[in-house]
């Protein structure tokens, strides 16, 4: 068992859960975010924020910024921390693998496409046969649904990934993997 399922089980609503059998069926996440909010204030497994500062303390660290260059250097980050860099272009220098095998480095989003459409293998990077990065998905499923305007450009609601998600999933599409190296 790891560190923050050992921290959870201790929590009075996961323990009932274990005890009785009674966990609910759906938006377990959400229950559990709502019950450590209400008895600790805040959750205190995670930590949201844009304090660079904090990225040393993260076991797993979600890179998301909108950056035109990396910022993140091998040095700003935990031991056997996970890294999962979202952005593109990415945020964490692309040394860190070499600089820091003890870190686990994922780069972005990688959906799979209905049929097993492919672009051409020269115009791949890093991609497999039936796969597009998530922003190329994005926009073959706006065209798909009829969208034609700019859909995340700026600042982006939880609303917009939430109806971005059901277009993506009534057309076909699903998340694939992850990509290891660098495609820029």
């Amino acid at each position: 068992m790891g560190a923050l399922a050992k921290k959870l089980i201790q929590e009075p609503l996961i323990q009932e859960w274990v005890e009785c059998k009674n966990a609910p069926a759906k938006a377990i996440g959400k229950v559990i975010a709502g019950a450590l909010t209400e008895r600790h204030g805040t959750d205190p497994f995670i930590t949201i924020s844009t304090d660079p500062e904090l990225i040393k303390q993260g076991n797993i660290v979600l890179c998301s910024a909108n950056s035109a260059e990396p910022f993140l250097s091998a040095d700003d980050f935990g031991m056997n921390a996970i890294v999962c860099d979202i952005a593109v272009p990415n945020n964490v220098h692309a040394d860190i693998v070499q600089q820091r095998p003890d870190i686990i480095y994922q780069q972005g989003g990688i959906v799979a496409t209905p049929n097993g459409e492919s672009l051409h293998p020269t115009a791949r990077a890093f991609l497999g046969a039936g796969q597009l990065f998530a922003c190329m998905a994005e926009t073959v499923v706006l065209g798909l649904a009829g969208i034609n305007r700019h859909y995340s450009y700026g600042a982006i609601s939880k609303q917009q990934v939430r109806e971005i998600l059901a277009l993506a999933k009534a057309h076909g599409f699903s998340l694939a993997s992850y990509k290891k190296g660098n495609s820029l």
